[in-house]
Parts: structure tokens; C-alpha cells; sequence
């Protein structure tokens, strides 16, 4: 196995586990006494690749590079004038989020 392929193979292999830790990229770099800045070049890597979109699963879930528009909804309730709903181009929405569960979004959005 040449030199490239085994860090590719090692990346990949910290990648799934990543995945199923529910950990931040960030703690799990930490965790595992990884470099942060090199997990995420890798994790760009391959899924750019082939090989990454055999490996790691896609949830149903169209990755892409695009910005989207957030707005708010019209005329929200007293209740829910705080809360913000995000509305993914795939059809996902996450809702209610507010100043209360706002640390679990960006988990969230990193595991997509």
C-alpha cells in the first residue's frame, strides 16, 4: 500500500468514526489527538471523491457548495418570535431554534 493510499484509508476511517461519535469535528480532533485544519482538508477531499461517497454515508442528503437565502416566516406568534426555523434546498427543516438550543445547531449542521 503506497503512502497515499494508507492516509487516505486513515482519514477515512477517522472520518466514519466522526461521524458516529456525535462529537463537534472540533472534540473529535480533540479526542483523538487529530489536526483539526487536516480533518477538515481530508473530509473535503473525499467527499469529493468516489471512494468517500461509497465509504461514508450520504443520509439521503445532497451536499453542495451553493449559499441559500434565509428568511424569516411571516408574521410569527409572541411564542415563537424568538425561535428561527432553517429550511434546507433538500426539503429538511430544523425549527425552533432560539438562544436555548443554539449550541446543538452547529453539531447538527456539521453531521449533515
Amino acid at each position: 500500500m503506497t503512502e497515499k493510499n494508507h492516509r487516505q484509508q486513515f482519514w477515512q476511517q477517522h472520518l466514519i468514526k466522526h461521524q458516529q461519535s456525535g462529537l463537534s469535528g472540533i472534540q473529535y480532533c480533540q479526542q483523538e489527538q487529530l489536526t483539526y485544519h487536516c480533518f477538515i482538508y481530508w473530509r473535503r477531499k473525499l467527499k469529493a471523491t468516489d471512494t468517500a461517497a461509497a465509504t461514508l454515508p450520504s443520509h439521503g442528503i445532497e451536499t453542495t457548495t451553493e449559499f441559500t437565502r434565509v428568511l424569516p416566516t411571516a408574521s410569527p406568534s409572541q411564542h415563537d418570535q424568538d425561535a428561527l426555523e432553517l429550511s434546507l434546498p433538500n426539503g429538511l427543516v430544523i425549527g425552533n431554534i432560539h438562544a436555548g438550543n443554539l449550541s446543538c445547531v452547529r453539531p447538527l449542521l456539521e453531521s449533515l
